[in-house]
């Protein structure tokens, strides 16, 4: 057999060539890299079931007797998942929004405790704390009635021992289950607040300094309308001194 050789036109240089080639390659190589990745990538697969508990704390931040009254898909077809639930916890639901009512177990026909909400369940699981619309008391006859407690409003003078040696601004911030939301009160140059209209009840009070948390104490406040004194002791003195390593 005979074996040609390969003539090139007149004035090229096959090392013209090869080089040309290799550059063009070497050129598309990013981009075929970057189609392999998308082609191999895979989406984040989202869990098709998940577990769902309800909480519903009372005034003083104990559960209140609540059950699930209705749990259902709020499609089109408004599948219902109420029969899930065991009490206030339910296994199995799968991902979508659901719109949900929980009622009173101690209560033989209530209305104003009742709770509506909506849920988006996409995680494994939901932990799902619901504060009541306002706070109730059951009445001897069995029958819902409604606490006002400005009318009777606490007042907490509270204090930080030793004081406070932060720099920048700081300030207190009061959660509870019977407030609507959180409640600030300035902290003075000698460690002292004081909070107005506070409902009884376990609160949890911080301490932030500009914006950072510092630390936090759960604090208990009584019935009663004249002030209550309140002493925390300042514990984050270890952690600031090696805030800044």
């Amino acid at each position: 057999m005979m074996c040609r050789e390969v003539l090139w036109p007149i004035g090229f240089d096959r090392d013209i060539s090869s080089s040309v080639f290799h550059v063009n390659v070497f050129r598309w190589i990013p981009s075929f890299l970057f189609l392999c990745a998308i082609c191999c990538a895979q989406p984040a697969t989202l869990p098709s079931r998940s577990t769902i508990r309800f909480y519903v704390p009372d005034e003083y931040g104990r559960p209140a007797p609540y059950s699930v009254h209705e749990f259902y898909a709020s499609g089109l077809a408004m599948t219902s998942y109420t029969h899930f639930f065991r009490g206030m916890e339910a296994q199995g639901i799968p991902c979508g929004r659901y719109r949900y009512t929980l009622v009173r177990t101690d209560l033989p026909a209530p209305k104003l405790t009742t709770i509506n909400g909506t849920l988006v369940v996409r995680l494994p699981e939901h932990w799902v704390s619901v504060a009541p619309p306002g706070v109730f008391r059951i009445t001897p006859e069995g029958k819902e009635a409604i606490v006002d407690f400005h009318d009777e409003p606490t007042t907490i003078r509270g204090s930080f021992q030793p004081k406070p040696a932060l720099p920048g601004r700081s300030w207190i911030r009061v959660y509870g289950p019977g407030l609507a939301g959180p409640r600030e009160a300035a902290l003075n140059s000698d460690g002292q607040f004081t909070l107005y209209e506070m409902v009884p009840g376990w609160h949890i009070v911080a301490l932030v300094n500009d914006g950072r948390p510092i630390q936090a104490d759960p604090v208990f406040i009584p019935d009663g309308r004249p002030a209550k004194d309140v002493q925390l002791q300042f514990k984050a003195e270890a952690l600031l001194g090696t805030r800044g390593r």
